[in-house]
């Protein structure tokens, strides 16, 4: 790949789901919300062992604590890594 013996390519895709409250009310025995859901796919290149280049795209969906509609947040987010 581009000349490189040991480059890598890889693509990762990753789910997220954490829920902060898992009780319920006691007065009312509703839902307690601020949930929140995650995926984040990446693509990354390793032209050697040590330097990593990746763009992550993540899309974010999370509800408060009064079960309001979710907010959603969305973005890409480019790294350059190297280990020495």
């Amino acid at each position: 790949m581009l000349d490189r013996e040991k480059a890598t390519l890889n693509v990762d895709c990753r789910l997220e789901y954490i829920d902060w409250n898992v009780v319920k009310y006691n007065d009312t025995d509703g839902n307690i919300g601020e949930d929140l859901w995650s995926v984040v796919s990446a693509i990354s290149f390793r032209p050697n062992s040590q330097t990593v280049i990746r763009l992550n795209y993540r899309l974010l969906k999370q509800r408060d604590i009064l079960l309001n509609p979710p907010s959603m947040t969305d973005g890409f987010n480019f790294r350059i890594s190297t280990y020495f």
